[in-house]
């Protein structure tokens, strides 16, 4: 993908060699060390590059060299440009079951979210088999999703210990999904409160303007009062769930699966090393 190769060769350019020096000890102290004799070597390479472009916390100001891109680079951008690499930024990193296999396209389910996502894949009867468990990271382009390049294969026989760890963080994904959805039925009664409040308050006005009947001015004052009070209340609300979102299906989310997805890549550097071992002993805790 042309834009993703554009974006890395920005990312480790040469002025960048410090911070991606630093930022390579980080990444193989958490997902193993490589050396250029691991038949994977490239391939974790590519990993290591797009963790870097991706989810690497700059020291000096804790943002991703992707939004460091965007923000250096705010209005010098194309609208289309701008575009794809926002949709970069929201790219979903996760270990995927394939559930079908078609000549141009895979859905895989996604072990951290339980959701199924159709993603464009020319060779995708060569990639995968039904029995695949696979790391990758899905961007969306044009519309559609696509693999970023990275796939690490972890054995089969590690599915069951990689299915019980993804699903505590599927588990606490689930259920602040539910805590949002109750914190969103709130907000709506508020609205729907609110939208009585106004209703009533029209209907005042209107008779004030028909006629000057005695207390519909102090009704209208304290109904508008009220208004205000709901105004202020659901807009403190809305700022919480997002607030909320941002913390508990974002930040801690997000967090929880790059934790696993590096302890899955330290394991399986470990079986590719070790054939004679046995999976158990590998993928444990």
């Amino acid at each position: 993908m042309d834009l993703l190769n554009e974006l890395i060769e920005y990312a480790t350019q040469e002025k960048f060699s410090e911070e991606i020096t630093l930022a390579k000890k980080e990444y193989q102290k958490r997902a193993g060390e490589i050396f250029e004799d691991d038949s994977s070597y490239e391939n974790r390479a590519t990993a290591f590059l797009e963790w870097y472009l991706f989810d690497h916390a700059a020291p000096d100001s804790g943002k991703s060299r992707l939004q460091i891109y965007m923000d250096e680079n705010a209005g010098r951008l194309s609208e289309e440009r701008s575009h794809s690499i926002k949709n970069f930024q929201s790219n979903i990193h996760g270990i995927f079951i394939p559930k079908k296999i078609r000549e141009d396209y895979v859905v895989a389910l996604n072990l951290f979210d339980q959701l199924e996502y159709q993603v464009k894949e020319r060779q995708a009867k060569t990639l995968f088999t039904k029995n695949d468990v696979f790391e990758a990271r899905l961007l969306s382009h044009e519309d559609r999703y696509c693999f970023s390049g990275y796939f690490g294969f972890h054995p089969p026989e590690a599915l069951k210990f990689i299915k019980k760890e993804a699903g505590t963080v599927s588990k606490a994904w689930k259920e602040a999904c539910k805590e949002l959805s109750r914190k969103q039925n709130d907000l709506k009664k508020l609205e729907a409160r609110l939208r009585k409040i106004v209703s009533k308050r029209e209907k005042i006005k209107s008779k004030l303007e028909s006629k000057d009947k005695p207390g519909l001015k102090e009704q209208l004052d304290e109904v508008e009062s009220l208004m205000f009070g709901l105004k202020s209340e659901i807009s403190a609300m809305e700022k919480s769930i997002e607030n909320w979102k941002e913390q508990k299906l974002g930040n801690e989310h997000s967090r929880a699966c790059k934790e696993l997805i590096l302890n899955f890549s330290y394991m399986n550097l470990k079986w590719e090393r070790s054939r004679n071992i046995a999976i158990n002993d590998i993928y444990t805790n």
